[in-house]
């Protein structure tokens, strides 16, 4: 009798990228759990590696984020997952405000608007140390 396989560290990158994208985008878990038509702990379960997301369900989450597929295997090929793990630690210091901004930025293409934005938080960032 053939058993299921087991989640591994690439399911954990994969859940950690999921979530990622997901903040970025300022869905919240249940919100995302509609849209694939499962329920939340489902997607709890994927975004901290204690389920496998299968590739239909990975091609769905991408296109209800709006994402490339790819996105979702990022860190992937860094030396022994350093990157999945600053990633996971830098997640939990990130607000949903935040991480609705960063969304709001990547939506913008045009690359004069994002420096002239960036510039702006620069400023208000250096008027809010002093």
């Amino acid at each position: 009798m053939k058993t299921k396989p087991k989640p591994n560290d690439v399911d954990a990158v994969i859940g950690t990228n999921l979530r990622l994208i997901r903040k970025t985008r300022g869905l919240s878990q249940v919100e995302l759990a509609e849209a694939l038509d499962i329920t939340f702990q489902q997607v709890q379960k994927y975004e901290q590696g204690k389920n496998r997301v299968s590739a239909s369900r990975l091609y769905d989450a991408a296109k209800v984020l709006d994402c490339n597929l790819m996105n979702f295997y990022d860190g992937l090929y860094d030396d022994e997952g350093a990157q999945h793990h600053r990633r996971s630690a830098n997640l939990n210091r990130v607000d949903r405000i935040t991480m609705q901004i960063v969304g709001l930025l990547n939506s913008i293409e045009d690359q004069d608007v994002k420096k002239k934005l960036l510039l702006f938080l620069k400023s208000l960032s250096l008027r809010n140390k002093s």
